[in-house]
């Protein structure tokens, strides 16, 4: 099944509802954020959530960062990127042509937008701000001289521009051109070695259609590289038997047809090591599960640069059970001292209240300390205390 892309369903949605399209847009089933962009007091960032939208509705496949200018009932496209395109398998999956589609290399990297209007060059990134902002940027590790000076996303930008001062400039307006930022500075989860743009694809701000993207490399002299084609993949299984070879270095691939409707799939080893990390930098929660569900060495080869704090949760847990251990020897040592259980629950309530759950689980048969410590009704908050009782 295929679902209907068109920026005009999203424009007229506003110009019905001008005066409280803002409140309307924010409820089921669009549950879109409508920003104020600081480029302009009259543009508007329209972003779906990716957790509570429809999919399937065809409003919604237009706010993946789209860009209008808003002024009383007239309304004037600024920013139109890709409509919104679902992973394989994924509620609003388009059915691709595969008679007629390009497998492209999906890039591990920052969707960036880039527009000229009225004589002015701008940049959006895909996290539905302007680029111009502060963006912290995990920077750990990270010794590249060209990029050291970065401090925001657009800082990057302009560092993959050098090698082209010019170009940018020579941009036509009413287009929207999209690339892929990739650096070392930052990272999702595929390591980056330079900091370059890779070209995505441009679309028509007037007509909405999107351009060809190599039609649009000839067209408008774009200098930057396209994202590979995969040429040995022609079906959903050809496509699943390479990514299944895919390791570390690779997030996936991006079918396209020729009517720019698109699924992604991402490899299986990309979609474990996005799991364990989680949508924000390693904590000590996401190294502690990764070490009690056994993938904590998979998460070290990706991300080396956690292996200290690794280290130091994994001697901390060591200490954690083995003060448990004791602990819960003590009390099976204390139990036989009693003539009757009844005796030994009315003394541990009384002496030892907090550990009142240890030591009613301590005398059970084949009481294992680490199955209880890692159980459901503790894990992470109870481990978290200790950790926080010693980590100064």
């Amino acid at each position: 099944m295929n679902f209907e892309n068109d920026y005009n369903n999203l424009i007229d949605f506003i110009k019905l509802h001008k005066d409280n399209y803002k409140e309307l847009l924010s409820e089921e089933p669009y549950c879109i954020t409508v920003k104020d962009c600081p480029f302009n007091t009259n543009w508007r960032m329209f972003s779906y959530s990716q957790f509570a939208s429809d999919f399937t509705n065809p409003i919604v496949r237009c706010c993946r960062g789209s860009v209008f200018e808003i002024i009383n009932n007239t309304i004037r496209p600024i920013c139109l990127p890709f409509y919104k395109f679902c992973n394989y398998g994924e509620a609003g999956q388009d059915d691709v042509d595969w008679g007629n589609s390009e497998v492209q290399n999906k890039c591990d990297g920052m969707l960036a937008k880039c527009v000229k209007v009225d004589g002015k060059i701008y940049w959006f990134s895909n996290n539905g701000t302007s680029t111009d902002v502060e963006i912290p940027m995990a920077v750990a590790d990270c010794t590249d001289e060209k990029t050291k000076w970065c401090k925001t996303t657009h800082d990057l930008i302009n560092v993959a521009l050098n090698s082209y001062p010019d170009w940018i400039d020579s941009i036509p307006e009413n287009v929207t051109f999209m690339f892929e930022l990739v650096s070392p500075r930052f990272r999702i989860i595929v390591p980056n070695t330079e900091t370059k743009l890779w070209f995505l694809g441009a679309r028509d701000n007037i007509t909405f259609k999107e351009f060809n993207r190599y039609d649009a490399v000839k067209l408008f002299n774009i200098p930057f590289e396209t994202t590979p084609s995969i040429k040995n993949a022609t079906n959903i299984k050809e496509v699943e038997s390479v990514l299944k070879d895919w390791k570390g270095d690779k997030e996936g691939v991006v079918i396209c047809d020729k009517n720019f409707r698109r699924i992604k799939i991402k490899t299986d080893f990309y979609k474990h090591l996005k799991f364990i990390r989680g949508d924000e930098s390693f904590t000590y929660k996401h190294i502690y599960d990764c070490i009690i569900d056994g993938s904590i060495d998979d998460a070290v080869v990706a991300f080396p640069e956690i292996e200290k704090s690794v280290n130091y949760v994994k001697t901390v847990l060591k200490e954690f059970y083995n003060f448990h251990e004791s602990l819960a020897k003590f009390f099976q040592k204390k139990y036989t001292e009693f003539v009757d259980k009844k005796s030994f629950v009315l003394y541990i309530k009384k002496e030892y209240p907090s550990w009142f759950s240890l030591a009613m689980n301590a005398i059970k048969d084949n009481f294992d300390v680490k199955v209880y410590l890692n159980g459901p009704s503790l894990r992470w908050d109870y481990f978290n205390k200790y950790l926080e009782e010693i980590d100064v």
